[in-house]
């Protein structure tokens, strides 16, 4: 192999590496967004969503060798031979096909518009079972609820009970596990446990519900309840 075929070699190499670079660099993004305590279907939805459309953007422009979303090969661009650009361009079909059929299910997944936003849809659209949805929007406490915490609101024991029928229909949404995160942090915390213990007791003294639990302990209100027991 001559010098120049060697060199022509590292080139097509650095151009595949910075191109893999920029990829995975938005697939961890989509990652991030899939993980947390607070992720749930609906926001896993909008994730996928929106990366797959971006996806289809980066397609489109990086077939007119426009390279804005891809900071490395624009670094490099000057080198880039059509034949490169075509490569590319299939392997970004086929990671569009692949997020497609990995993410059916939330990308299929109907998710009712009285969920997203209870107080600005029409009670008189929704079906018959769920015309809980004109007490609720007549519920001033509940409606300055969803101001201040959005969605969240929904997680709410006073509107469990008030609304069981619509609680029913949100709570699938809400409770199920959109990715492996949390499945895996209790792993994480069973493990971290046996270590340190004696006997596998994490269920028992809620070690491993505190882990896993999007709420946030009142530390103040805990402490003085434990003062006046003692007292």
């Amino acid at each position: 192999m001559s010098d120049k075929d060697f060199g022509e070699k590292l080139i097509d190499a650095k151009a595949v590496i910075f191109y893999l670079a920029d990829i995975f660099q938005k697939l961890n993004l989509l990652n991030k967004a899939l993980q947390g305590k607070d992720s749930d279907l609906i926001s896993s939805k909008s994730a996928v969503v929106s990366f797959v459309k971006k996806l289809e953007l980066y397609l489109h422009n990086l077939g007119r060798r426009e390279f804005s979303q891809f900071p490395n090969l624009k670094a490099i661009a000057g080198i880039l031979k059509d034949e490169d650009i075509l490569a590319y361009v299939s392997h970004l079909k086929q990671v569009i096909e692949d997020m497609k059929e990995r993410f059916c299910d939330l990308l299929n997944l109907d998710i009712p518009c009285w969920i997203l936003d209870p107080f600005g849809v029409p009670a008189v659209e929704v079906h018959p079972e769920i015309q809980e949805l004109i007490e609720l929007q007549s519920d001033v406490i509940a409606r300055h609820a969803f101001g201040q915490f959005g969605r969240g609101f929904w997680i709410n024991d006073d509107l469990l009970n008030k609304f069981p029928t619509l609680w029913g229909k949100v709570e699938q949404f809400l409770i199920a596990f959109p990715s492996t995160y949390l499945v895996e942090c209790a792993f994480s915390k069973v493990v971290s446990l046996t270590k340190t213990r004696n006997r596998m007791d994490a269920a028992a003294i809620g070690d491993l519900r505190l882990s896993l639990t999007r709420l946030k302990p009142d530390i103040m209100k805990l402490a003085k309840a434990h003062a006046e027991r003692l007292h």
